[in-house]
C-alpha cells in the first residue's frame, strides 16, 4: 500500500512549502521566508525536528510509511540539515505514547528506511477494537534526548488506520499551539490510502474520549481568516517610527530593495531574495533573522556591537535588537554588504527577472501588492499577487495571480497553468478574506510611503480573479511550451517577453 503519484507530489509540495524559518517554505533561503519557496530553488529552510506517530496495528504498513518518510527526509536533505527524529506509537491500552529511549538522527547520508522499520516494529500488527486516541504529542513524564515537548518548528506526521483517530484534550491543547501547516495525516484505509495536509484534524478531540473509549468530534468552529498580512495598528506605528531610515533607503533603491508585510513581521528583499526577517516583540525590541550564508563574515557580523548577540541554528542567524541598535545594524554600509553577498552566492536568473518585472510594472493601472502568498487553508502558494485597475481613473481593482518563468524552464508545461487555475479557484473561494487583507495592506504600504503609485489614498478590490504567466526570454525554446499552456487552460493569459533587438529604430 502506497500513496498514488498525485498524492506523493502533493505531499512533497506541502512539505517544501510549509518548511519554517530557519531556512521556506513551496514549494531561496536568503530568498524566501515561511511559505516562500519556488520549485527548483535552493534554500536552507527545514524543520527543527521530525516527530512521527503511528497507530497500534499498522505494523504491516511499511510500504506507505517508508514512502512518506522518504519524502520527508528528501525535503530535509535538500539543504544538508541535521535534525533529530522522534518516533511514537499510540492507541495502546495503557493510554500512553510508546517510544524508544533515545531519538534517531536525521541528515545527509542517513537512510529513512530504518525509521520506517522501527515505527512498524513499534506498532506491531496487533490492532485494538477500541477507538485510537493520541494521548499527547510528547511524553509528559521525562525528556527524550533532552527534548520535552513539540517545538514550534517541528514537523508532525501521523499514520492512522482511518479517520476515527482523535486527540485527547491535552494533545489537542498542544496541537492548537503548533503551526497547523506543519502537520501531515496519513490514513491507511483498506489499501486505499488518503491524507490530510494541515490543520483540519486539530478539531478531532473530546475530553470524554479517554473515559468512554468512543470518538467524539467537537462541533466545528468558525475558522480564522486564512490570510492576514497587514500589521496591527501598534506595529505599524512602531515601524514608521523605528524604521524611518530604512523605509527611505528602500524607497530610494527604485525596486532593488523591497519590504513585504507579513502580519507580525516584515521581510526585507534584495532583487527578490529575502535579505532579512524582522519580527515585532512585545517588549519593544525586534527579532532579526538572516541566513548564516549572508551574515557570517559580513561587516555587520564583524561589528563589535553585534558579535556576541547572534545565535545560529539550522543555518539561520537570529539577533534581538533594541530600538537604538536598528539603525547601526541596518545602516547603508551593512545593507550594501549583505546585498553583495546575496548577489555572489545566491544569484538566480529567474528571480532577477521577476524582480525586474515588479520594478518596471509599478503603475496606477497595474502593480504587484505581494509575493509568495500562501494561507492557512491552502497548501499551494502564489509567486506574485497583482492588482489591476478595472477602469481608467477609478479606485476599483481586481486580483491577478502571476507566475514569471524563463522560456527555458523545464517546468513550463500545462501543469503550471493547471496550478494557477487552482490558485484562482482558491482565491475566489476566499475572496472576502483576501479583499479585506489587501485593502488594509494597501493602506499600510501607502502610510509607510512604500507604494508611490497609484496615487489613491485607498482602493476597493472587487471583480473577477484572473491569472497570467509571464514567459521571459529564450523565445525559441518557450514557443512550443506557450502553446501547450494555452491549450491546457485557455482562461490563463500567457505573455511572452523577448529580448529581441529591433533594428528599425
Amino acid at each position: 500500500m502506497q500513496l498514488t503519484e498525485e498524492q506523493a507530489v502533493k505531499l512533497r509540495r506541502h512539505l517544501k512549502s510549509s518548511r519554517p524559518c530557519p531556512t521556506v517554505s513551496d514549494q531561496r533561503e536568503s530568498r524566501r521566508f515561511e511559505d516562500e519557496t519556488v520549485s527548483g530553488d535552493a534554500d536552507a529552510r527545514g524543520y527543527g525536528s521530525v516527530v512521527v506517530y503511528i497507530q497500534r496495528g499498522l505494523g504491516n504498513a511499511n510500504g506507505i510509511v517508508s514512502q512518506v518518510l522518504r519524502h520527508v527526509a528528501s525535503v530535509q536533505n535538500d539543504n544538508n540539515l541535521e535534525y533529530p527524529v522522534f518516533l511514537f506509537s499510540f492507541g495502546w491500552d495503557d493510554g500512553t505514547l510508546h517510544h524508544a529511549v533515545k531519538c534517531r538522527n536525521g541528515g545527509p547520508g542517513i537512510n529513512s528506511l530504518g525509521w520506517a522499520q522501527a515505527l512498524c516494529d513499534m506498532a506491531t500488527a496487533d490492532s485494538s477494537p477500541k477507538p485510537a486516541v493520541i494521548p499527547a504529542l510528547f511524553p509528559p513524564a521525562k525528556p527524550i534526548s533532552g527534548k520535552r515537548k513539540v517545538g514550534h518548528d517541528d514537523l508532525l506526521v501521523f499514520f492512522c488506520r482511518d479517520r476515527s483517530v482523535c486527540l485527547s484534550e491535552a494533545a489537542r491543547a498542544q496541537y492548537s499551539k503548533h503551526p497547523a501547516k506543519q502537520s501531515v495525516w496519513i490514513y491507511c484505509t483498506d489499501g486505499n490510502p488518503d491524507m490530510s495536509l494541515g490543520a483540519r484534524e486539530a478539531n478531532m478531540c473530546d475530553n470524554q474520549t479517554l473515559k468512554e473509549t468512543t470518538m467524539t468530534v467537537l462541533p466545528s468552529k468558525k475558522l480564522a481568516d486564512p490570510i492576514s498580512r497587514n500589521l496591527s495598528k501598534n506595529d505599524l506605528a512602531r515601524m514608521k517610527a523605528d524604521f524611518a531610515f530604512l523605509l527611505k533607503i528602500v524607497s530610494a533603491s527604485k525596486g532593488e530593495l523591497a519590504i513585504a508585510l507579513r502580519g507580525k513581521y516584515f521581510n526585507i528583499y534584495y532583487r527578490g531574495n529575502s535579505l532579512a526577517k524582522v519580527a515585532f516583540r512585545a517588549d519593544g525590541s525586534y527579532l532579526v533573522e538572516l541566513s548564516d550564508k549572508f551574515y557570517c563574515g559580513s561587516k555587520a557580523a564583524l561589528d563589535g556591537r553585534f558579535t556576541n548577540m547572534a545565535k545560529t541554528k539550522n543555518g539561520r542567524v537570529s539577533i534581538i535588537l533594541q530600538t537604538g541598535l536598528l539603525h547601526p545594524f541596518f545602516q547603508k554600509e551593512h545593507l550594501l554588504d549583505f546585498c553583495q553577498l546575496i548577489k555572489k552566492r545566491n544569484y538566480c536568473e529567474e528571480t532577477t527577472f521577476e524582480q525586474m518585472f515588479i520594478a518596471d510594472n509599478a503603475c496606477s493601472d497595474w502593480f504587484i501588492i505581494d509575493r509568495q502568498v500562501a494561507d492557512a487553508h491552502f497548501s499551494g502558494q502564489m509567486d506574485l499577487l497583482g492588482l489591476r485597475q478595472l477602469e481608467p481613473g477609478c479606485t476599483l481593482y481586481g486580483f491577478e495571480i502571476l507566475e514569471v518563468k524563463l522560456g527555458n524552464n523545464p517546468e513550463l508545461t500545462g501543469k503550471v497553468a493547471q496550478q494557477l487555475q487552482s490558485y484562482v479557484d482558491h482565491l475566489t473561494k476566499q475572496f472576502d478574506s483576501y479583499k479585506a487583507c489587501y485593502e488594509k495592506v494597501y493602506l499600510q504600504l501607502k502610510a509607510l510611503e512604500l507604494l508611490p503609485t497609484p496615487a489613491f489614498d485607498s482602493i476597493e478590490i472587487t471583480g473577477q480573479v484572473k491569472a497570467r504567466i509571464i514567459v521571459v526570454g529564450y523565445s525559441g525554446i518557450g514557443a512550443s511550451a506557450i502553446q501547450e499552456l494555452i491549450k491546457a487552460s485557455p482562461s490563463i493569459l500567457v505573455h511572452q517577453l523577448t529580448l529581441r533587438l529591433k533594428t528599425d529604430i
